[in-house]
Protein backbone atom coordinates (compact mmCIF):
# COMPACT_ATOMS: atom_id res chain seq x y z
CA UNK A 1 0.00 0.00 0.00
CA UNK A 2 1.26 3.48 -0.89
CA UNK A 3 1.72 5.95 1.97
CA UNK A 4 -0.72 8.90 1.83
CA UNK A 5 2.06 11.40 2.59
CA UNK A 6 3.96 10.12 -0.48
CA UNK A 7 0.88 10.66 -2.65
CA UNK A 8 0.36 14.12 -1.17
CA UNK A 9 3.96 15.05 -1.99
CA UNK A 10 3.62 13.82 -5.58
CA UNK A 11 0.30 15.66 -5.93
CA UNK A 12 1.88 18.87 -4.62
CA UNK A 13 4.79 18.47 -7.05
CA UNK A 14 2.33 18.21 -9.94
CA UNK A 15 0.44 21.32 -8.81
CA UNK A 16 3.73 23.24 -8.41
CA UNK A 17 4.86 22.17 -11.87
CA UNK A 18 1.62 23.49 -13.36
CA UNK A 19 1.95 26.72 -11.36
CA UNK A 20 5.46 27.20 -12.71
CA UNK A 21 4.19 27.04 -16.31
CA UNK A 22 1.41 29.51 -15.52
CA UNK A 23 3.76 31.85 -13.65
CA UNK A 24 6.19 31.94 -16.56
CA UNK A 25 3.49 32.65 -19.15
CA UNK A 26 1.73 35.37 -17.11
CA UNK A 27 4.85 36.82 -15.43
CA UNK A 28 3.69 35.98 -11.91
CA UNK A 29 6.13 35.52 -9.07
CA UNK A 30 4.88 33.33 -6.23
CA UNK A 31 7.34 33.12 -3.35
CA UNK A 32 6.40 29.53 -2.60
CA UNK A 33 3.46 27.17 -2.95
CA UNK A 34 2.94 24.89 0.00
CA UNK A 35 0.30 22.99 1.89
CA UNK A 36 -1.54 24.41 4.84
CA UNK A 37 0.07 23.29 8.10
CA UNK A 38 -1.86 20.60 9.98
CA UNK A 39 -2.55 22.99 12.86
CA UNK A 40 -3.66 25.89 10.65
CA UNK A 41 -7.31 26.71 11.43
CA UNK A 42 -7.93 27.56 7.75
CA UNK A 43 -6.86 24.06 6.69
CA UNK A 44 -10.36 22.56 6.89
CA UNK A 45 -12.29 25.49 5.46
CA UNK A 46 -10.10 27.08 2.76
CA UNK A 47 -9.16 25.74 -0.63
CA UNK A 48 -6.24 28.13 -0.83
CA UNK A 49 -4.84 31.41 0.38
CA UNK A 50 -2.46 33.97 -1.14
CA UNK A 51 -0.45 36.17 1.21
CA UNK A 52 0.94 39.63 0.44
CA UNK A 53 4.52 38.27 0.41
CA UNK A 54 3.63 35.92 -2.48
CA UNK A 55 3.31 32.78 -0.37
CA UNK A 56 0.47 30.53 -1.49
CA UNK A 57 -1.03 27.87 0.75
CA UNK A 58 -3.27 25.24 -0.78
CA UNK A 59 -5.31 22.37 0.52
CA UNK A 60 -5.24 19.18 -1.55
CA UNK A 61 -7.80 17.51 0.70
CA UNK A 62 -11.37 18.49 1.46
CA UNK A 63 -13.35 18.83 4.63
CA UNK A 64 -13.74 16.23 7.28
CA UNK A 65 -13.32 13.28 4.93
CA UNK A 66 -9.66 14.07 4.29
CA UNK A 67 -9.95 12.67 0.76
CA UNK A 68 -7.83 14.12 -1.99
CA UNK A 69 -9.60 16.67 -4.10
CA UNK A 70 -9.79 16.21 -7.87
CA UNK A 71 -6.80 17.45 -9.85
CA UNK A 72 -9.09 19.86 -11.71
CA UNK A 73 -10.24 21.44 -8.46
CA UNK A 74 -6.69 21.68 -7.09
CA UNK A 75 -5.49 23.28 -10.33
CA UNK A 76 -8.36 25.75 -10.24
CA UNK A 77 -7.39 26.61 -6.66
CA UNK A 78 -3.78 27.29 -7.57
CA UNK A 79 -4.86 29.32 -10.63
CA UNK A 80 -7.17 31.34 -8.37
CA UNK A 81 -4.38 32.03 -5.88
CA UNK A 82 -1.88 32.88 -8.63
CA UNK A 83 -4.37 35.41 -10.03
CA UNK A 84 -4.32 37.09 -6.61
CA UNK A 85 -0.67 37.93 -7.18
CA UNK A 86 -1.86 40.44 -9.79
CA UNK A 87 -5.29 41.37 -8.39
CA UNK A 88 -5.60 40.96 -4.64
CA UNK A 89 -9.38 41.41 -4.44
CA UNK A 90 -12.20 39.66 -6.27
CA UNK A 91 -12.82 42.47 -8.74
CA UNK A 92 -14.08 42.09 -12.30
CA UNK A 93 -10.47 42.40 -13.45
CA UNK A 94 -9.48 39.55 -11.12
CA UNK A 95 -12.16 37.21 -12.49
CA UNK A 96 -11.28 38.12 -16.08
CA UNK A 97 -7.59 37.38 -15.40
CA UNK A 98 -8.48 34.14 -13.58
CA UNK A 99 -10.59 33.03 -16.55
CA UNK A 100 -7.77 33.92 -19.01
CA UNK A 101 -5.24 31.85 -17.06
CA UNK A 102 -7.62 28.94 -16.70
CA UNK A 103 -8.56 28.87 -20.38
CA UNK A 104 -4.91 29.08 -21.45
CA UNK A 105 -3.78 26.37 -19.07
CA UNK A 106 -6.52 23.87 -19.85
CA UNK A 107 -6.12 24.48 -23.59
CA UNK A 108 -2.36 23.89 -23.60
CA UNK A 109 -1.64 21.46 -20.79
CA UNK A 110 -4.68 19.47 -19.81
Amino acid sequence: MIDASFLELKYLQLVRSCAKKISKKFKLHPRTIRLFDDDDPDRRTCHGMCYSDGTIHINLRRGRSGRFDSIESSLDTVIHELAHLKFYNHTKEFWKFHRTIKQWFFKHFY
